[in-house]
Parts: C-alpha cells; structure tokens; sequence
C-alpha cells in the first residue's frame, strides 16, 4: 500500500496495539526460557508476531514482515514440537522482538523502519533464524518448505534473489525423503482428554496461512456447538456468540483468515475461566465491557476544565463567605449553601470520574521486569528468579510513565548489587537462585510498589563509616543513628555501599535522584532492610494527578499568602518560649512531644521580612513539615489561613529562579498564591 493510501489513524492503531502486545512479550520470553514446555507462552508469542507480520505487510513495512515472518516459522515448529525450546532460539526470538519494537517506534515518529536499526542487523537476525530452523529437524519439514514458498511468491525480490531462495527450498525438498515418518507432536502423545476450548485452538493455530480442511472446519463447528452446551452463565452467551458468528461468515464467505483471528481471540476470554455446568462458576466474563481510543489531548484539556471548574467553586465558597459576614437574610444565606453544597458535590464527582479515566493499570511497567532482570542477571553471571505480582492495579497515566525511571533503577541495583553470585549464595546456605519480587498494591490514598530481593541487605555500619568519611555526617550524630537512620543515607548524593561501581549501577549511585523523582510526584520512598536477608523499596505514589489539583495548606506570611502541599503537614501550634532555643552557628530549634525541630523563618527565607517586622519565634505559628532531607521541620508563619483544593498553574511573566516554587494557585477571591517546594526551601534556608 502507498504511502497516499494509508489511513494515518488506522496505521496510529496498528502502531498502539503493537506497542502494547510487544511490551507484554518480555515476561513470555522469560517465562519460555525457564520453562520449555511452556505452551501457552508458545501459542501467545505465534499468535502477537503472526499478527503483525500481516498487518505490516498491509502497511507495506516488509522489513518488519520480512523478521516477523522468520520469527513465525520458529514458533510454528515449535507449537508442533517439530523444534526443541532452547535458551539460543530464544535470545534470536527476542532480539527479533526488540528489532521489531524498533523498527515501528521509527514508522510511529514518521521515519523509515531502518532510521534506528541497520540493514544488516535485520538481515543478520533473519539468516540466524533460518540457520536455526534449518538446523533442526523439524525445519526441513512441510509447513516450514510451504512457508518459504509463500515468502518467495510475495515479497518482492531480485531475480537473483529469487533463484537463492528456489535453490534452498530445493534443497529443503531433497532432505524432506531422509525425514523420519510419523513423527507426534507432544500434546497428541497425551492420554488426557482435551477440553473443547484448548482442541479449538490447537485447530484455529494450526497452520494460519492455509483455509481449514474439510475434516477441520466440521470440527470447529462441533466444537463450538459442544462449548454452547457445556458451558454457563456470560461464558456460556460467548460460546453461544462464537457460534453465530462463525455460522454467519462461514455462510456468506467461507472460513476467512479473519474469522481465525477472532475466534482465537475469544477461545483466550473463555480459557479465563469458562466451567461446565453443574460446576462452581469461575470468575464471570463482562463481555458487555467495551472501549474507545480517545487522543490523551483531548483528556488533558477535560481535566483543565476540571480545574477550572474547582476554581469556580472556590470563588463560591469566598463568595459565601462575604454573604455571611454582609449580614444576608437568613433564608438567603440557606438557599445560597445548599447550592453550594450540591455544586460541590457535583464537581468532586466529576473530578473523581475524570481521574478514572485517566487511569491505567500498573502492568505496562511491572512486564518489563522480568526481561530487563533477565538481561542483567545475564550480564552478571547470576540466576534470577522473578515474581511480579499487582498488575492490575491502576494509577494516573502520567505518574505510570515517570516511575518506569525510579522502577528501573530499583531493579537494576537489586540484580546488580542486591542478589549475591550463586557460588556466593551456595556459601551461606542460600539456593543458588536469587529471588526478585515486585508487587504493586493499593492503599487508600497511595499505590505502593515494592522491589524486594533476598540478597545480603544493607550493611548499615558500613554505611554510616563511609558517611563519617565524606563529611556527611559528624561523630555525635554517627553515635545516635539508628539502622534505618543509615539507611537513609542512601539518598546523599554519591554514597555507595557496592564493592565497586559496575556499569549497571552501584547501590546507592543516584538514589538520590531516584527519591527526587519520587517526591515530584507527590510520593515518597522508603526501605527496609536485613542484613544477609534482602532489602525492600517501597515506592508510594498518589493515585491521582498531584502535579495538577492538590490539597493545599493556606499561610500567610507578612501580606503574601503562600499554599503548602497538605500531604507533607503534620501539625501547626504556637509555641512556648522555653522550648525554643538557639544553638551558636546552627539556628533556631524547637522541642516538640521528644522531638528537636529544626525552626525555618519562611520570611526570612523569601525575604519578605523587614528588621522592624520581625518578631520572637513564640508570636508565630510553627507549621511542622515532612522535609525529605531532614525528616520533620518547623515552618514559621504569621497565619494559619485554612484548607481549600487548589488547581497548580504554572507562572508566566514571573521571575521566580531560585525560589522554592512549584507553581500557583488562584484563589477563591481571585488572588495568587504560591505553591511552595518544602524540600526546596529546607535547602535555601
């Protein structure tokens, strides 16, 4: 097809769905390598590479056809079992993975299939499988020689070309006579009866370049009537709608390539849990779930309307506010609040629908796991094992593509410097395994991911010697650190417990950056950790779009009025002169239920404080804050000013370098106020 012909938001779709199925494919890779009897990760990879194989044929990207079309021949012969599962024809399948995830990466910026890779690498990979396949017995068998013969008779080629291609094929046919006869595949030297679902798929995946047999395509049909009476409930109304549609194309226009498709499709919804009648039901199948592909714009803008709607409401609420001290009549007063209160009833659920949709699930990052510890255990000489679990919970699409960084991080350093060797491990009577976990589960207002690995821990006095050593951290504070104190540390900048800094990380190198990245979106990082026993992170992230609507926490300072993040305040009071004390070349502190506070004057800070203003640290308030560098701080302020929902902005034709701001908010009287960074201002102060 001409570039001219081809629909961009049809390719757009093509490009999308690809992404996501390839992404998924990490895991199966994995999952095949550690078990090559693996069938359904078999039958899963066949059915995503013969899918795109035809679609970019259609699309006219036949370098992408070209590998997939090779990729699919290995996995023919091996659904067949006429081709034996191993580690190297593995790493082939996955780097021809990886050279197709490329390949349409480029066509989706509008390049050519060849802007990120090399011709000859796409050719090289393309000779590897062949020579693989070939190798094998089952690669000189039938279906591989038909195959062939189709690749020669549509992809376009030179004579020479051409005539190369006719004489391996030749001699494919030659080596065919010498072929042991009868060869069974495994699943039909099984003496366990099929069920009607895995036969049907056995029989759709077989061969999906050639129509059915007659004997074939009688089965699938009885096959399809035997579903529609074993089966109950919303499976059996699938079943029931698998048939009718098969019984209407069939009539109309034969045993279509894309009838194979859909039926296959459903066979994997009805493998979800489909049970015979008179047993308990499984997990019943909402087939009356469906779904459209909306431009992320186009949910951007809704939202911004979202704000702008909170803002109004705030507007109402200070309007409110002046009816009430103007002296409104009463019934006035009453009418006007119960409009309000529904006004603000409304505009929360339309916030909270909105943020719904914005919402994925956590699997398009938690699938990469496996493959990306795979490829650095690799690296390291190491065996790993993988255990993901939480894929579906779901949280804001912006805040699932900012932590695949931190999430990365995490996992590298685990693999690298987490899980020791296997002759290490055999030497403290551990499995020569290590063990990777990554869960991802929900807490009221956090979704929290834990990167687990039982490797040696984190060596907290080696830690707090080599901050002793750096300057980080002087004698009386080393002598008062707690294990988790130490651990802490990790977050300085440039301390590292690692043996040596490997090119794949080093605990410890940028983790201070990793935390940086986690409290820009509202969250926060923490660790546990025994020694000789494995380490936890636990990354907790807001459900919600922090970085746009949030809880503030309105100040004043001076006649400036300033909004702190309501989730990093813990308490405000006034405090009494003798638990505030000044310390020679250290500032102000305060002593509060145990704990020495560390007192910052926000109007000093900004300066905004002038030498007659200022006054003692007990006729200001203390706003005590969660600092990700000191722990709790003390926030000096003039006023309290209450709790509103603030939509962030950013601030155009204001210099504000250097200040710790994140933004600005309008408030309900149509003022601006600052968002402040209390990390950023713990730095400045």
């Amino acid at each position: 097809m001409s570039d001219e012909e081809i629909d961009p938001e049809i390719l757009a779709v093509f490009l999308d769905e690809s992404a996501e199925t390839l992404a998924e494919l990490g895991a199966r890779f994995v999952a095949l390598e550690a078990d090559h009897d693996d069938r359904q990760s078999v039958d899963a990879i066949f059915r995503t590479v013969h899918t795109i194989k035809g679609n970019a044929a259609f699309f006219g990207l036949m370098r992408v056809k070209r590998l997939a079309h090779e990729m699919e021949d290995m996995l023919s012969l091996m659904r067949e079992s006429r081709m034996p599962v191993t580690a190297s024809a593995v790493s082939l399948l996955l780097k021809g993975s990886d050279l197709v995830t490329q390949m349409l990466s480029s066509v989706r910026a509008g390049e050519s299939e060849l802007s990120q890779v090399q011709a000859s690498d796409v050719d090289d990979l393309v000779a590897a499988i062949k020579g693989k396949v070939t190798e094998n017995n089952g690669g000189n068998g039938l279906p591989v020689v038909l195959m062939s013969l189709d690749q020669v008779l549509t992809e376009p080629g030179s004579l020479q070309e051409v005539r190369e291609r006719l004489k391996d094929l030749r001699e494919r046919v030659r080596q065919m006579h010498a072929e042991q006869q009868g060869l069974v595949s495994k699943s039909s030297r099984s003496n366990t009866p099929k069920s009607p679902v895995v036969e049907l798929q056995e029989i759709l995946g077989k061969n999906p370049a050639e129509d059915p047999t007659a004997d074939e395509a009688k089965r699938i049909a009885e096959l399809l009537a035997q579903l529609t009476e074993e089966l109950s409930g919303p499976s059996q109304q699938l079943a029931a709608e698998m048939k009718l549609e098969h019984d209407r194309v069939v009539a109309i226009a034969g045993f279509v390539g894309l009838l194979r498709e859909e039926l296959l499709a459903r066979c994997e919804k009805l493998t979800a849990g489909p049970k015979p009648k008179g047993k308990k039901s499984g997990p019943k199948l909402d087939t009356a779930v469906r779904t459209m592909r909306v431009e992320e714009t186009k949910i951007d803008q809704f939202l911004d309307y979202v704000g702008e709607l909170i803002l109004v409401r705030e507007m109402f609420v200070n309007f409110g506010k002046k009816l009430r001290e103007g002296g409104a009549a009463g019934g006035l007063s009453a009418e006007y609040q119960r409009a309000l209160e529904a006004f603000t009833l409304l505009s929360h659920s339309l916030q909270g629908s909105i943020m719904e949709v914005r919402k994925v699930s956590v699997r398009s990052a938690l699938q990469k796991v496996p493959r990306m510890a795979r490829d650095l255990a690799a690296k390291r000489e190491k065996d790993v094992r993988v255990q993901v679990a939480g894929e579906t919970v779901a949280v804001d699409k912006s805040l699932l593509e900012s932590i695949e960084g931190p999430l990365t991080h995490m996992v590298r350093n685990a693999v690298d410097h987490g899980i020791e060797g296997p002759d290490e491990r055999e030497k403290v009577g551990k499995p020569r395994q290590g063990t990777l976990s990554v869960e991802a589960s929900e807490l009221p207002d956090y979704v929290c991911i834990d990167v687990s690995d039982d490797g040696g821990g984190i060596n907290a006095a080696k830690l707090r010697n080599k901050a002793l050593r750096l300057g980080l951290i002087n004698d009386f504070q080393a002598e008062r650190m707690s294990d988790q104190d130490c651990f802490e540390l990790l977050f300085a900048p440039g301390l590292s417990t690692a043996e040596k800094v490997t090119d794949i990380s080093g605990r410890g190198v940028g983790m201070d950056v990793v935390r940086r990245n986690v409290t820009d979106l509202g969250g926060e990082i923490r660790i546990r950790s025994e020694l000789g026993k494995g380490t936890t992170f636990s990354l907790l992230l807001p459900k919600s779009v922090t970085v746009q609507i949030l809880d503030g926490f309105l100040v004043r300072v001076g006649d400036q009025r300033f909004v702190l993040p309501l989730q990093v305040i813990k308490e405000s009071f006034r405090p009494d002169a003798e638990h505030v004390v000044t310390v020679a070349d250290r500032g102000e502190y305060i002593s509060r239920r145990g704990q020495v506070l560390p007192l910052m004057r926000f109007g000093r800070v900004l300066g905004l404080e002038r030498e007659e203003d200022r006054r003692s640290s007990t006729e200001a308030i203390v706003v005590s804050v969660d600092v990700t560098s000191a722990g709790a701080a003390g926030l000096l302020v003039d006023e309290v000013l209450g709790v509103q929902q603030v939509v962030l902005r950013e601030v155009h034709g204001i210099d504000v370098g250097g200040a710790p701001f994140t933004g600005g908010a309008v408030l309900g009287d149509g003022r601006v106020a600052m968002v402040v960074d209390v990390d950023l201002l713990a730095q400045l102060a």
